[in-house]
Order: structure tokens, then sequence, then C-alpha cells
């Protein structure tokens, strides 16, 4: 081989070392970015099988740095179904969204609004709401249309026509408060369901009532007589409005229809008229007149009265003639309705009265032998206020017998008291005399018969036990007794007692009075009193006027300390005096000038002994009004 040759070879023989050099540079450099075999080592390499696979020289490779380790790089963006969202976002709107994009959306920690309002599926949305702690927007389809979800008053268009579309759509509208039907297609069924099945909401919409539309807030309805009446269907319509005040209907009802409007009423004031038997009876009459109809009408008559509950007083007596109508008859008429009125003239014991008197006299007729009649006539006067029978002949025990039969109506009669007599309803006797005129123990007893009265004044009589006087007085308020009194059992059955003045007298018990706690005045000066522990729960005294008696220093001082409110007076001399019925300029205290009311102590009615209900007498028996008082001096 010549020379040129060896040189050729020898230049050629490096330029293929060179390649393999740099071909090996770049494949270690491929596995070390891969992290495979080619990275490693030479005895490394050898170790696993892949020392083969590299034919460079040793020491090149071990000469030949490492390539540096690259890790792999995260996603910046979460990927929804929609599309990728930057993971800082801090207000994201969506056009759609699915479960799992809103499980995704948990990981935007920065987010603060989330608007979901072009996303059909709202109810998805408003769960998912109630689990985070930032704001949600969503809407629900309601009709043709969608709603928002922070919408508050919400209008129903026209498209929707079944309570249960509203329903649905408000379960995902929290912030609801006002719901306008005024546009819907609902009708009154639908409103009445709606309002069912969500009662706390406002509602605005209209009532079609015979065909004329009312908004839920009227007040005043009309309705027409000459129209179609469906009760089931305007029962509906007025449960429809709630602030309905009136109803007004136009035209003359039958009694069954105005019996169906007071029912479909509910209890709304209604204003018609009832047309019956060719006559017209407005709901604001309080009279009706039937004379010249007969007892066999009763039952159509309670028909009527029935629909007419202002109704009051019924006439049955025809002009100039006499009625039909049997007693009993008018008597089941005026038990249709309590307090209904009956103007039916009858007769009884020779007088001519009606039953819608308030006062029947049978005063001087002589019934001693007619107790049996009187008893079978009273059941008929259950309107009547009063029976007057005075000087009938009938014993007071047997008078009192009957009233306790009959409490109704009102028996009264006149009993014998001394020399004086009262008629059995006096509110008020004032007794106090001297001379032929004083009554003993054995004059007052009738006046046990006198269970109305409220005002006694018994002063300066020789009266020495009360107990068969005010145990029969349960109303009694003022007692007014003087000496000899000794005894004031039957008191404690008084309990509304408020004034007693029993001075100069004989008492050494007051026990009775501890059932007396309305008691404020209590005089008991010029007694045989030494205790008044019985005083100690009468915590409404206001004033004990209790001098000349033998009190234990003790027990005052108790009583100071149990009823602080009451001005006790021990030592005055005239037990009227210290302010008990005048003050220091001589005027009449308060309590004392409402006592001279009570018992009209005036010149001009020094001859006026006793009043009641309607009447006050001297000698004679006078109706209302009593004398005007004349000017105090």
């Amino acid at each position: 081989m010549n020379k040129k040759k060896i040189i050729l070879l020898s230049v050629m023989l490096g330029l293929t070392l060179a390649l393999l050099g740099v071909l090996v540079m770049t494949v270690l450099g491929f596995g070390q970015e891969d992290g495979s075999a080619a990275s490693q080592g030479p005895a490394e390499a050898a170790a696993t099988g892949d020392a083969g696979r590299i034919t460079a020289p040793t020491a090149d490779m071990t000469d030949t740095p490492a390539a540096p380790t690259v890790a792999p790089t995260e996603d910046p963006r979460l990927q929804l179904s929609s599309g990728p969202v930057d993971r800082d976002v801090t207000e994201l709107k969506l056009d759609s969204v699915t479960a799992e994009d809103l499980e995704s959306i948990r990981q935007l920690s920065a987010l603060t609004l989330l608007d979901g309002r072009a996303c059909e599926n709202g109810a998805l949305l408003h769960t998912f709401s109630e689990t985070v702690d930032y704001t949600v927007l969503w809407s629900v389809a309601l009709g043709d249309a969608r709603v928002d979800s922070d919408t508050v008053d919400l209008v129903v268009p026209a498209s929707v026509i079944t309570a249960e579309e509203v329903t649905t759509a408000l379960q995902d509208l929290p912030t609801i408060q006002t719901v306008d039907l005024r546009q819907s297609g609902l009708d009154n069924d639908q409103l009445a369901a709606l309002r069912t099945a969500l009662p706390d909401i406002k509602y605005l919409y209209s009532v079609t009532v015979q065909g004329v539309q009312d908004d839920k807030d009227t007040k005043v309805l009309e309705l027409n007589a000459d129209l179609d009446m469906d009760w089931t269907q305007i029962a509906q319509q007025i449960a429809l409005l709630p602030d309905l005040e009136q109803i007004v209907v136009n035209g003359a009802l039958t009694p069954e229809q105005a019996a169906f409007l007071l029912e479909a009423a509910g209890g709304v004031p209604a204003s018609y008229s009832v047309s019956f038997r060719e006559r017209t009876i407005s709901s604001e009459d309080t009279e009706a007149d039937f004379s010249d109809l007969l007892g066999s009408d009763l039952s159509a008559i309670q028909t009527v009265l029935a629909v007419l509950p202002n109704i009051r007083k019924v006439n049955l007596d025809p002009p100039g003639g006499t009625s039909q109508w049997t007693l009993e008859e008018a008597d089941q008429l005026q038990q249709f309705r309590e307090g209904l009125l009956v103007n039916y003239t009858t007769k009884a014991f020779g007088v001519t009265f009606s039953l819608a008197d308030e006062v029947v006299s049978f005063n001087k007729k002589n019934l001693r032998r007619k107790v049996e009649e009187l008893k079978l006539l009273l059941p008929y006067l259950r309107n009547v206020k009063r029976v007057d029978m005075e000087k009938c002949g009938i014993k007071d025990e047997t008078m009192a017998a009957l009233r306790d039969e009959f409490p109704q109506p009102k028996l009264v009669w006149r009993v014998k008291v001394g020399a004086y007599s009262v008629r059995t309803d006096a509110w008020m006797i004032k007794f106090s005399a001297a001379g032929s005129k004083t009554l003993q123990d054995k004059d007052v007893k009738n006046l046990k018969y006198c269970r109305e009265m409220k005002y006694i004044d018994l002063g300066h009589n020789k009266i020495h036990h009360i107990n068969n006087i005010v145990s029969y007085m349960p109303d009694l308020e003022v007692c007014i007794m003087y000496d000899p009194l000794s005894n004031i059992k039957g008191i404690e059955n008084c309990p509304k007692l408020e004034y007693f003045e029993c001075f100069s007298c004989n008492i050494k018990d007051l026990s009775p009075l501890a059932a007396c706690t309305e008691l404020k005045h209590l005089n008991v000066c010029y007694n045989n009193i030494t205790d008044i522990t019985p005083l100690y729960g009468l915590t409404k005294l206001e004033r004990l006027w209790i001098s000349r008696n033998n009190i234990p220093k003790d027990q005052l001082e108790t009583f100071a300390e149990l009823v602080p409110n009451c001005e006790v007076n021990t030592t005055i001399h005239n037990p009227t005096d210290g302010g008990w019925r005048k003050d220091a300029n001589g005027a009449y205290v308060p309590r004392y000038a409402l006592l001279r009311q009570q018992f009209l102590y005036y010149k001009n009615t020094t001859e006026l002994r006793s009043y009641g209900d309607g009447w006050w007498e001297d000698k004679t028996v006078h109706s209302w009004p009593l004398p005007t008082p004349a000017p105090e001096e």
C-alpha cells in the first residue's frame, strides 16, 4: 500500500470516529431526558444488558457531563365541559353547567360570583348555592319565560295556566315576596289552589265574579240578583278576596238564595233584600210585618227570619183588627230567636197587653185564687221585662216562690215595712225616722224580699239584728244603721259592701266583716269592740273611724302595717267629725257627697223613700226621671 493510500485511510478513519462520537453524544442526551438506560454509566449499562448499544470509547463517555432533569409542567387552567377557565378567576359566567362542572368549580378558591342565569338547570345551581359561601345566580323556567333567582316581585306570564307550574318554579326562587297573577292564565280554582299551597306569599290577582273582574284587594263586592247565581263558584271567589269588607246584592233574593249568600260570605257583612209573599224586606230592617199571614205560615216566616238577622220585632196585629194567631203560635215565633219581640195582643185577668210590652201590670187585680192560671201565663211572657203585681191578694211567701220558679219576667210586688211599704225591686230605701214611724225588728223582716237592694239607711230605728235583712241582699253596697244594733251577722253575705256606718251601737264582734273584701269606708265609733283582727285582710279600706272602743295598741299597730293606705281615726268625739262627712272648710268630702246622691238627700226630695229600675216614689209611685236635685246650701 502506498503512502498516499495510508494517509487517506487514516483521514477517513478519523472522520468516521468523529461521526461516531457525535452520534454517541446525541444518544446519551436523549437517554437522560427520557430517564432511559442511556443515562446510566458503562458499568450500570452493562448490568442491565444495554452496554452493547454504545460502541464509543469508555473514556469519551465518562468525560461527558450529564444533562439536567426536567419535571412535567401542571396545566394552569381548569377544564369544564364548556371550556377551560383560569384558576384565579373571581367571577365566572356560564352558559351551561353539569354536576361534574360544579364539583370542579369548588377548586376555584378565589371565586366570589357564579352567574349561571343562562343555564337551563336552575334547580341544580340552587342546590349548589346552599353549599358555598359566595353568590350564585341562576334562573328557572316559568311558562314561556325564565325568572332570575334574585327576583323579588314576580309577574307570572299569560302562558302559565296551572298552580303547579308556579309552585314548582317558586321552589327554586327563594327571594320572591310578591307574585302578580293578573296577567297569568290561572282561573279561580287554580288561584285558590296556589294560595292554599303557598299561603305566606303576597299575591296580586283579579277575580272574575259574574263576568266582572275585581282586584284581590277589593273591599266591596257587588252581585246582581238577576244574573245566574252559582253559589259554589261565588263562595270560592269570595274566599279569594281577603280584604273584602262588604257584599252588596242589587235586586231581591229568594230566602233560599239569601241563605246561600250568607254561607258563601263566610262572615263578611252582606247587604241584600229578600222577596217573600209579595213583600220585600231589607237585610238592614229591624222590624217586619206579617200581620196578614196566619199561624200556618209559621215555618215559612221562620225561614225568612233565618236570613234576616237584624229583625228584632215582628208585628202580628192587623190594623184595627184582631190577630188570627193563637197565643201558642205567637210564642213559637218569639222563641225562634232570643230577644225577638212579637207584637201580639192578648188579654188575661182583665188586662189587655202585648207580648212585646216591657211591663205588664196586674196591679189591684185579685189573683189570690188564680195562682195556677198565672203560672200557665208567665212562660209566654218571655220577653216582658217586668210584671207588676201590687195588691193582688197573693201572700208574700207565695209571691217569693213564684219569683223563684219564674225568674223571667221579673215579678214585683209591694211589701209592708212597719209604717212604710216598698216595692221588691227597690234599689234604695231610706227609712231613717223617729217617733211613731220608728221601725222594730219585726217590722223589717219583709225587707228580705227586696233582693235588688244597693243602698239602705235604717238609722235612728230600734233594730237589733240585720241577719234577716242583709242576708238576702247580695248587691248591697251601702248600709247605714244606728243604736241599738248589736249583731252584724249576715253582712258576710254582702260581697259588694263598700260603705258601712254603724256608730253608737252595741257591736262587739266584727268577724262577719272579714268576708267583705270590697269595704272601703267603715265607721264603728262608740261600740264595744275589743278585737279588730277580722279587719286585717280588708286591704281596700281607705277610712276606719273606730274611736271610743277598747282596741289594743298592738292590734292598731299591726293593722297599720297590713293596711298602710287606710286612714285610722281613734280620737274624735263626734263620730261624724274629723273628715267623715265634711272637711276642715265645711265642704262635703267626696265619699259623703256621693252618699247624698245615692240617697237623694236634697230639700225637694225629703219625702222620697225609695227608687228602683224605672221608678221612684214618695207617697205615690212615679216613673223616671227622678226629680232634679235642688242646689246644695
